[in-house]
């Protein structure tokens, strides 16, 4: 997955919410950019199996 998955994630409002509520500002610069990738495409498969009633892993 490249970068294009990673700013889809981001650009979903729930993902970064979600995101921006687990980390503080430090926390989230402090993080290495992978880390955040893997993270934020994880929130984002979660929050779309939701929507069509898979519900979470």
């Amino acid at each position: 997955m490249g970068g294009h998955d990673f700013l889809a994630a981001l650009k979903n409002k729930g993902v970064w919410t979600q995101m921006k509520q687990s980390f503080s500002a430090a926390e989230l610069a402090g993080l290495q950019l992978s880390v955040v990738k893997d993270l934020g495409l994880g929130l984002l498969k979660e929050w779309a199996k939701s929507k069509v009633g898979l519900g979470g892993s």
